[in-house]
């Protein structure tokens, strides 16, 4: 698990958390949720996961924000990583 404080040097805003989890099977499939209280596009929840090969990792992840305008889909998050 995870917690995190972050603050914005720009401006006088909140401070904004981030709470978060991962669980790992047999070190190559990965499952995460978190949560974000303040963040720089709102609170919300968020999820995703992640497969590892070898030297290439992939993760997918969405963010279930209440900052989104109704009828447009959350964000969603697609990270590819290879290590040298």
């Amino acid at each position: 698990g995870a917690v995190d404080v972050v603050a914005r040097l720009s401006d006088n805003q909140d401070l904004g958390y981030r709470l978060g989890g991962e669980v790992s099977y047999q070190n190559r499939y990965q499952a995460r949720a978190g949560y974000v209280i303040n963040g720089p596009t709102g609170s919300g929840f968020s999820f995703g996961a992640g497969i590892g090969t070898g030297r290439l990792q992939i993760d997918l992840a969405r963010f279930l924000s209440e900052a989104v305008a109704p009828g447009t889909a959350p964000p969603t998050f697609l990270t590819l990583r290879y290590l040298f």
